[in-house]
């Protein structure tokens, strides 16, 4: 399952565009549809890294 990325807070809080998606690849991945879930997004320069893994 690829979701597409979207801003993500400092504080790993993903936007509440990013959270549907997110939640529906969750409920896939756990009921075993999606073997998988990939994240994309960018890395701007200056921008802080934040991990969605939290």
């Amino acid at each position: 399952m690829l979701v597409l990325g979207a801003r993500v807070d400092p504080d790993g809080t993903p936007s509440s565009i990013l959270a549907a998606p997110l939640e529906l690849a969750r409920q896939l991945y756990e009921s075993r549809t999606a073997r998988v879930i990939l994240a994309s997004g960018e890395h701007r320069l200056g921008q802080r890294t934040t991990s969605l893994a939290r």
